[in-house]
């Protein structure tokens, strides 16, 4: 019982604590016992290595984490592989270009006159190459997207006009849906690839062309 008063006075000390016994008789206990003065020594230890563990520098793992997150969300916000839109959309431009051939050549869209008809053709044709274009190169989707955004939005709004005047058909104006599914395939792309850098650094998709 001796022993065990001193070893808790000894780690009382060490806590910064009453160690219940004065240092007098605390020295002469130490001087005169072998197992108090190992069990001092280890605690003395022990406790050197709880500061020291305490104090250590740790990791700012904050960034790290963020990021994952961020990485996590934006796979998560994918819902389209970007090679089977790029696939996709080179398909739906060769049917837009074929679609566009006879009015440009021929001249004939729904009775305008055969100027205006041609131009609608070479219009469309052109939109076709385009959307050829960003799926052979999808890095230049996000320079595609003003124009298409345009277009869409302006077709919306006559094509709305025209049916509620009865001067359409829901049958002759399906024909813009393809530059809505054209618009919606470049704008996943061009998510994934973002827009341009300095020095011809690209986004984060980097996709490369076919061929």
């Amino acid at each position: 019982m001796e022993c065990e008063t001193y070893r808790l006075g000894i780690s009382a000390r060490l806590d910064g604590e009453d160690a219940g016994v004065d240092d007098a008789t605390l020295a002469w206990h130490l001087a005169h016992c072998e197992g108090c003065r190992r069990y001092q020594s280890e605690a003395i230890h022990l406790a050197r290595a709880t500061r020291v563990a305490a104090t250590a520098p740790t990791p700012d793992l904050g960034p790290t984490i963020i990021g994952a997150i961020a990485r996590d969300r934006a796979a998560a916000s994918r819902r389209f592989d970007p090679e089977a839109l790029r696939g996709g959309l080179i398909a739906l431009a060769i049917v837009q270009m074929l679609l566009a051939l006879p009015v440009l050549l021929l001249g004939r869209d729904a009775g305008a006159p055969v100027h205006i008809a041609r131009e609608v053709g070479s219009f469309d044709f052109a939109l076709g190459v385009g959307f050829l274009f960003v799926g052979w190169r999808p890095a230049r989707a996000y320079g595609m997207l003003p124009l298409l955004v345009t277009l869409v939005a302006c077709l919306g709004v006559s094509t709305t006009v025209d049916l509620a005047r009865g001067t359409a058909t829901l049958l002759g104006e399906s024909a813009h849906l393809l530059d809505l599914l054209g618009l919606a395939s470049v704008w996943e792309l061009a998510k994934v690839d973002g827009p341009p850098r300095p020095h011809g650094q690209r986004g984060r998709g980097r996709l490369t062309p076919i061929g």
